[in-house]
């Protein structure tokens, strides 16, 4: 029999518990901005690489911006999400599994009930997006799945791209080396597959996939600020330090790592100017910013402790271990 005290996503964030019950609802609001931003960054990154010609880390790039997106859409409406991005490509098309929402649990440490991936969970994703007017939801959230699921392999073989295009033995349309010497069967094409030219079009397919799903993030999370009722009295709060995280977090951030990519900018200039679309008031942030600071935020400061920790015990490993030819 389940533990009834266990609670669920939204009633951990939404917690009564008079220690927790002003942190936390910032708190997950935080947790959306951070996932909005990883989008937004990734797809701008993505594509940077693709503009260097470099399409292999532009589509791996555009990949996690679709599953920044997905994870994105997925904690708004349940407060939590799959860390397996077959389970949620397989949800966001609304095919159901046994799979679960899972990171709030690793996240937190504490006894979370992990929600599973259902037909009322997705449900209760696409009644979240008509309530907040997100056009043809139902329709954009399918074909969004769709092309995460189908981006997710592809990813996958675009780590191979080196060792691919290396065979091919040719590039920028010269002729291949041996080919004078090779005997094609008749009617066969001299150069069946361009494989630079077969990357460069996963790139470009890759990088429109992500921006499907940057948008649609981007409209639900606008709409969220501006209309879900769970925001309450904190509404222009939450939404004047969201101006703020907007130009510190995401235009002065990701603007430092484009490197002065004149597209890259204007392309994030125009991301900006749609997450600060809002007219709507905004209001003083500075509890927002208690509630979010490490030594409120507690989750959020074991998180980076524990991957500074991974990267310890790397460092640990590396010095363990002797150079090629070096003798313990």
């Amino acid at each position: 029999m389940e533990d009834s005290t266990v609670p669920g996503p939204m009633e951990y964030w939404m917690t009564r518990d008079p220690e927790h019950r002003r942190d936390r609802p910032r708190q997950r609001f935080y947790v959306a901005c951070c996932l909005l931003m990883s989008s937004v960054q990734d797809w701008l990154l993505g594509l940077k690489e693709k503009e260097g010609k470099n399409f292999n880390w532009s589509a791996t790039c555009s990949y996690f911006a679709m599953v920044h997106a997905a994870r994105l859409l997925c904690f708004l409406a349940h407060g939590d999400f799959p860390t397996s991005h077959a389970a949620m490509a397989r949800f966001l098309c609304g095919r159901p599994g046994r799979s679960s929402m899972n990171w709030l649990r690793d996240f937190s440490l504490e006894g979370i009930e992990q929600k599973c991936l259902d037909r009322q969970a997705h449900d209760d994703l696409l009644e979240f997006l008509q309530r907040l007017g997100i056009r043809e939801g139902q329709r954009r959230l399918k074909s969004f799945g769709e092309l995460l699921d189908g981006g997710r392999g592809l990813r996958n073989d675009s780590n191979y791209e080196a060792l691919l295009i290396a065979h091919e033995y040719h590039h920028h349309g010269d002729t291949p080396l041996g080919a004078q010497h090779t005997r094609y069967p008749p009617g066969h094409h001299r150069y069946p597959v361009d494989l630079t030219d077969a990357f460069g079009k996963l790139a470009d397919c890759m990088s429109e996939a992500a921006e499907r799903g940057m948008e649609l993030g981007i409209e639900t999370f606008i709409a969220f600020m501006d209309c879900d009722p769970s925001l309450g009295r904190e509404r222009d709060a939450l939404r004047g330090f969201f101006c703020e995280f907007v130009v510190k977090r995401v235009r002065e951030a990701i603007d430092h790592k484009l490197g002065g990519n004149h597209r890259c900018v204007a392309e994030l200039e125009k991301v900006v100017d749609k997450l600060l679309s809002s007219k709507r008031i905004r209001g003083d942030f500075s509890d927002v910013v208690r509630s979010i600071h490490q030594e409120v935020f507690g989750l959020k400061q074991s998180l980076m402790a524990r991957f500074a920790g991974k990267v310890d015990r790397l460092k640990v490993t590396l010095r363990q271990c002797p150079e090629l030819g070096e003798e313990r």
